[in-house]
């Protein structure tokens, strides 16, 4: 209960970093699961989600073989969190 920010900030970690690419499978044992409050793969793309995106993110620019999207954690991401399914259409 509560409005969708207050969900979000309750639940979830207020950022998230979707990530492929041809080199995530080299990628992902080099990450510093310091950063990263919860890990998620979902087909070829891996969501973490963070506290404080920025040393992922220097981390990522380095990269060049993955494709990433910063964004803030949103209400979708709380039902994941909350139930472990996908939403359907």
């Amino acid at each position: 209960q509560g409005t969708p920010a207050d969900l979000i900030q309750q639940h979830i970690e207020p950022h998230v970093i979707e990530i492929y690419g041809s080199g995530l499978d080299a990628w992902l044992p080099t990450i510093n699961m310091a950063y990263v409050a919860r890990l998620e793969r979902a087909g070829e793309t891996v969501f973490l989600y963070l506290q404080d995106e920025q040393a992922i993110l220097h981390g990522l620019a380095q990269h060049h073989d993955l494709q990433f999207m910063h964004r803030g954690a949103n209400l979708e991401d709380v039902f994941l969190k909350l139930t472990g399914r996908e939403l359907r259409e």
